[in-house]
């Protein structure tokens, strides 16, 4: 474990979050030209055909179980290199879509006030980070508020669904008297 730090507070908690970094040791693999097969293009049907031909017996007939393993492993990837195509990896963005710049931004303060705080602790510096603090979490409401009404956008039904979830009194069938002044309890 290396680079352990003490990170701002989730909120208005006093609980101080910790951040580290685990290293294991791994071998280095050069993925800028590996490519992904495709397997929602693969041809199913000449993989099969392809398959059926391979006399399965001979293939696997050798002595130790390893070089049965390297032997059914070379047939299978040829035939997926042959008819499954490759696709290039597509990379993942890191930026949340939801939150605002302005937003971002003030997390950056806010990170930078809670590292002032942590080297001058003062209640000025507390204050400071407190006040920031509170206006991020308001923005971050406002935003995910923001994302939430965006999504209803031609979709009545996810509307709906959310409006049912948001009720406060919830619709029930009470239980119906019956003529000997017994209540009901099931349908």
């Amino acid at each position: 474990m290396e680079d352990l730090k003490y990170k701002v507070p989730i909120g208005k908690s006093d609980h101080v979050c910790l951040s580290w970094r685990f290293v294991l040791e791994a071998p280095e693999q050069n993925c800028s030209g590996i490519r992904q097969f495709n397997y929602w293009k693969e041809d199913y049907a000449s993989i099969s055909r392809e398959l059926e031909h391979v006399d399965w017996n001979s293939v696997l007939e050798t002595s130790s179980v390893e070089e049965s393993w390297l032997s059914l492993k070379t047939q299978l990837t040829a035939v997926m290199n042959k008819y499954i195509p490759r696709r290039k990896e597509r990379k993942k963005k890191n930026k949340s879509n939801w939150m605002s710049s302005g937003t971002r931004n003030m997390l950056k303060k806010r990170n930078h006030a809670w590292k002032r705080f942590q080297i001058y602790r003062s209640v000025g510096n507390y204050n400071v980070y407190q006040k920031i603090r509170n206006k991020v979490n308001q923005m971050v409401r406002a935003d995910q508020w923001r994302k939430t009404i965006s999504s209803f956008k031609d979709k009545p039904k996810k509307f709906y669904s959310y409006m049912r979830q948001t009720q406060t009194v919830k619709i029930q069938v009470s239980q119906l008297e019956k003529e000997g002044g017994a209540l009901t309890e099931s349908d």
